[in-house]
């Protein structure tokens, strides 16, 4: 996986954050960049298998912000807390809401 049609995504794995790199055909997207200065990022290559262990995902563009996502394929997710802490976090320091 490399991207959402028109956004990048994020996975969290065992509280670790992963996305895919822009070196494999991610976007650079500011709201990518800006994820990854506000917490640390790896850039590795995604497979299918390995998404079936995310614990957490959210896409990010400039029209969505941070949206986490509640289920791959059918299968919950056990978490949106990192995602929704940086939406949140998003809204207030860029929307100043």
């Amino acid at each position: 996986m490399i991207s959402a049609s028109m956004a990048n995504v994020f996975f969290v794995f065992g509280g670790v954050l992963r996305t895919p790199s822009v070196r494999v055909g991610a976007r650079q997207g500011v709201v990518r960049a800006w994820i990854k200065e506000m917490t640390p990022v790896g850039e590795s290559l995604l497979s299918l298998e390995d998404i079936k262990e995310a614990d957490e995902c959210f896409l990010t563009n400039s029209r969505l912000g941070v949206m986490p996502v509640a289920e791959i394929e059918g299968r919950c997710l056990p978490s949106r807390n990192r995602g929704e802490a940086l939406a949140a976090l998003y809204r207030e320091r860029i929307l100043g809401e």
